[in-house]
C-alpha cells in the first residue's frame, strides 16, 4: 500500500527548504562581508588618528624651522679661521692619531710663527670676504648672542668648563688677565649689589648691569652714540611704527656710510666727553681716598 504525502505536508517541506525572502522585496538579500575581511590584491591603510597634533604632522614638511635657522647670518671668516680651515685637513692627514685639541694647538703655533708676508695672503682673503659680505647684506648689524642662545646652540661658557675655586687658591690674575683693568670700577659696587647679582640670575643669561656709585662720573659716549642721539628723532619720524631694534639698525647702517670727515663732528664730541670723564674720574678717586 503506497502512502502519499499529503499536499499540505509537501508544501510545508518545500517552504522550509527554500530560502526565505522578504515578502515585500523580490531581490534576495546579499551577504555583507565582515569589517576586518581584506580583499585579495588590495591593501588597507589605517586611518590617521584624530588625536595626532597638527604640529607633528606639519613639522616634516613645513620649512619654518629651517627658515628660522637661516634667518641669523654668519659673519665672514677672519684670516685665522681661513688658515685653520685650510690647514686642519692637512694636519689630520699627516697625523691621524692627533686629538682635536692637539690639532688646534699645532695650527695656532704655526699661525703665530708665520711671517707677515705669508700671513698677508690670508688677511687679504679675509678682507675680500668681508667686503663681499657687506655688499650682499648692507643692512646687516651684528648682535652678540645671549648665554641662553649659546647654550641652546651647544656652546658652553668658560666658567662651565672650569668651575671657579672659591677657596682662592688659583691665581686670579692668570685666569682673568683683564680683571686688573677693571679694579677702579669694582669699588663702585656695594656688597649688597654683588650679593643680589649672584643670587638672582637672568633667565635669558644676560649680564647684570653694573651698579654705579651715585657720585661716580658718567661713562663717556662714543662718536656713534652721539650720532645716534642726534639722528634718532628724525629716523623715527621717517619710519613711524618701527620699534627700537629696526631704528637702531638703520642708524648703524647710515653711520657706516659716512666718511671720516663726515664723522668728525661726533668724534670730536666723543673726544671732549672722554677728556671730561678723565677729569671727573681723577677728582672722584681723590675724594674716595680722602674719605678712607
Amino acid at each position: 500500500m503506497n502512502t502519499q504525502t499529503p499536499p499540505l505536508q509537501n508544501a510545508y517541506t518545500t517552504t522550509a527548504s527554500a530560502p526565505m525572502y522578504h515578502p515585500v522585496s523580490s531581490t534576495p538579500p546579499q551577504r555583507v562581508p565582515p569589517a576586518n575581511t581584506r580583499t585579495q590584491g588590495t591593501q588597507t591603510h589605517p586611518p590617521q588618528s584624530r588625536n595626532t597634533p597638527l604640529s607633528l604632522a606639519a613639522s616634516s614638511s613645513s620649512p619654518g624651522s629651517s627658515m628660522r635657522r637661516d634667518r641669523k647670518l654668519k659673519r665672514p671668516m677672519n684670516a685665522f679661521l681661513i688658515y685653520n680651515k685650510e690647514m686642519r685637513p692637512k694636519v689630520l692627514e699627516s697625523n691621524p692619531n692627533m686629538t682635536v685639541a692637539e690639532i688646534s694647538k699645532t695650527i695656532g703655533d704655526s699661525w703665530r710663527s708665520m711671517n707677515e708676508e705669508e700671513r698677508e695672503k690670508y688677511l687679504s682673503r679675509a678682507r675680500d670676504l668681508k667686503e663681499d659680505f657687506h655688499n650682499s647684506h648692507p643692512e646687516f648689524v651684528y648682535t652678540r648672542r645671549s648665554k641662553a642662545e649659546l647654550a641652546a646652540a651647544g656652546h658652553h661658557s668658560y666658567s662651565k668648563k672650569r668651575p671657579y675655586d672659591s677657596s682662592g687658591s688659583d691665581d686670579e690674575d692668570s685666569r682673568h688677565p683683564s680683571s686688573s683693568r677693571k679694579d677702579h670700577h669694582n669699588h663702585h659696587v656695594g656688597a649688597s649689589g654683588n650679593a643680589s647679582s649672584a643670587n638672582h640670575k637672568d633667565p635669558r643669561g644676560r649680564k647684570k648691569k653694573r651698579t654705579r656709585h651715585p657720585t661716580a662720573p658718567k661713562h663717556p659716549m662714543s662718536g656713534f652714540l652721539f650720532y645716534a642721539s642726534d639722528m634718532r628723532p628724525s629716523i623715527t619720524e621717517q619710519h613711524p611704527g618701527s620699534t627700537v631694534g629696526p631704528i637702531s639698525k638703520i642708524i648703524a647702517a647710515e653711520w657706516r656710510k659716512l666718511s671720516a670727515e663726515e664723522k668728525a663732528p661726533w668724534e670730536q664730541k666723543a673726544a671732549a666727553d672722554k677728556a671730561r670723564y678723565a677729569r671727573e674720574m681723577e677728582a672722584y678717586l681723590q675724594s674716595q681716598k680722602e674719605d678712607e
